[in-house]
């Protein structure tokens, strides 16, 4: 997050108006003393006009020392083009990735908390929309359905408010 914070020369202040979190909250995010929920990674996201799975991917070299991704191409978010999802929307469809998955896997949440480290209750209370799940949570998802939780992400992104490219199409 600092990366693309620093990108855009904002300030941990700056970024607490954009989003309405308190700045310790960004710093703290920024640290790793912090797990936030995705609703907040969205808002951030949102903030800093990315995608939201590219806050969880890690940042390449090429990155750092160009401040340019490597193959790819960045797009911001254009509101007037693309429609804006509500967090409680973005939420709706990660979790139902999260389902679509799993039962593709022929999983039952049992399974699912087995290979994720996750207590049943806690997948049933998220596909039930009762427990927002955090980025440690996501994380363990992710590694259960052998995928790098950025790309589950960017599953959600791509059916979802950002422009498409050829490497979607």
């Amino acid at each position: 997050m600092r990366f693309y914070r620093k990108q855009r020369n904002l300030s941990q202040k700056q970024l607490s108006i954009r989003t309405g979190l308190q700045r310790s909250y960004i710093a703290e995010i920024e640290s790793g003393k912090r797990n936030p929920t995705i609703s907040k990674v969205y808002q951030i996201a949102i903030s800093l006009r990315i995608e939201p799975w590219r806050l969880l991917k890690p940042i390449t070299l090429n990155e750092k020392l160009y401040g340019k991704e490597n193959n790819f191409t960045t797009f911001d978010i254009t509101i007037n083009k693309a429609k804006l999802l509500t967090v409680a929307e973005y939420m709706d469809q990660l979790i139902k990735s999260i389902q679509i998955i799993r039962k593709k896997k022929g999983w039952t949440q049992k399974d699912l908390a087995r290979f994720s480290g996750l207590s049943e209750i806690f997948i049933r209370l998220i596909e039930q929309r009762k427990k927002e799940p955090t980025v440690e949570s996501i994380s363990k998802l992710a590694i259960a359905f052998h995928i790098p939780v950025w790309q589950l992400m960017k599953g959600i992104d791509r059916n979802s408010i950002w422009f498409q490219h050829d490497m979607w199409l």
